[in-house]
């Protein structure tokens, strides 16, 4: 769930997403036999804090023009560079030009933990319809906790807030990792060669 509004079902120990109550702006608490439905009302742009596979926890939040350098500070240290098809580059000034153009065209989500950005997705639209192509890179000391399987659940929620078709993406043959990943979320395969496959996410078919 990841909404500005919405409802959050809580079982006694059971619980693995806690809300910071000052990004809140109403709460309504009800008791269910024992399980407690929460309302909330989110700040605008508010990070959901999320626990991690280690225990760990971070924020998502949609990304501003003032979280630019700290999207460049996770570049300039990510490695492999470049990890998939050319991305992110190798050279500082074209990844600082890459970076700058998902601002400017893109909507992108960050992963946070503190003051450092560990997670990045964007998703960048496509002029031949109602779809934008979807890109996401996890910081090489925080991978494998499942931070790039809730950024990516974000992103999806927030294409279908902004009434989009379908999110697609091309991932390499051999990056069984991120192909395992887009398959829990849902993504899948329209096109495939020797060496890339493209997948996608339609919308309408995943409905709430």
């Amino acid at each position: 769930m990841y909404s500005m509004n919405g409802f959050l079902l809580i079982e006694p120990y059971l619980g693995s997403y806690s809300l910071n109550f000052n990004e809140i702006q109403h709460v309504l608490l009800f008791n269910l036999e024992g399980k407690y439905l929460v309302y909330f009302s989110m700040k605008p742009n508010s990070p959901i804090t999320i626990i991690d596979k280690s225990g760990s926890p971070f924020g998502i939040k949609m990304g501003s023009p003032e979280d630019f350098p700290f999207v460049l500070e996770m570049y300039c240290t990510f490695s492999p560079k470049p990890a998939s098809q050319g991305l992110p580059p190798e050279d500082p000034e074209t990844c600082h030009n890459w970076v700058n153009e998902l601002f400017e065209i893109g909507e992108n989500v960050l992963a946070w933990r503190g003051d450092s950005v560990i997670g990045h997705a964007a998703l960048v639209p496509d002029m031949k319809g109602k779809s934008c192509e979807f890109v996401i890179f996890v910081d090489q000391n925080v991978r494998c906790l499942g931070i790039g399987t809730e950024l990516t659940r974000f992103a999806l929620e927030k294409s279908r807030q902004l009434g989009l078709d379908s999110v697609w993406l091309t991932v390499n043959v051999s990056n069984f990792i991120a192909i395992k990943l887009y398959t829990k979320c849902g993504f899948e395969y329209c096109d495939r060669d020797r060496y890339e496959r493209t997948m996608r996410f339609r919308l309408r078919e995943h409905t709430h």
